[in-house]
């Protein structure tokens, strides 16, 4: 791919992002209803990127 066509796959996936982040119903069959609230039960562990991330002091705090 080039550097334009790089540009544009991300400007399309943030586009397509938000769109997901806005979206408020989802439709699902039953068999993909059970294993999406299974998932939102029993997210993954935290990586070390976001147990560091949340062991941050926040900017706002921060002298």
């Amino acid at each position: 791919m080039t550097k334009l066509t790089d540009d544009v796959s991300k400007g399309e996936l943030l586009l397509y992002e938000e769109e997901l982040l806005n979206q408020r119903l989802f439709v699902l069959g039953s068999d993909n209803y059970e294993t999406f609230v299974s998932m939102l039960d029993n997210p993954p562990a935290p990586g070390p990127k976001l147990t560091a991330l949340m062991c941050r002091v926040p900017a706002w705090r921060k002298k």
